[in-house]
């Protein structure tokens, strides 16, 4: 939507486990036209967890922080 990310009020009730340790934190989430980049590693049909996210704080099994200093929003 070529705006950057915006997020929604932390007061609105999202809960979502972003570190993997079975506890949903309550959280801002990304507003309409925003997007998460994800994948289904259990195959279960619900992203869980932080661990199924993708970004610049990713972490491959073999340990290679997945960066790109190129991306631009947009």
């Amino acid at each position: 939507n070529k705006n950057g990310i915006t997020s929604t009020k932390l007061n609105n009730t999202t809960y979502f486990d972003h570190d993997n340790n079975n506890f949903k934190e309550a959280t801002s989430w990304i507003d309409k036209g925003d997007a998460f980049l994800a994948l289904d590693k259990n195959s279960n049909g619900l992203i869980d967890n932080g661990n199924e996210l993708f970004g610049n704080h990713t972490i491959s099994n073999t340990r290679f922080k997945y960066t790109n200093n190129k991306a631009t929003n947009g």
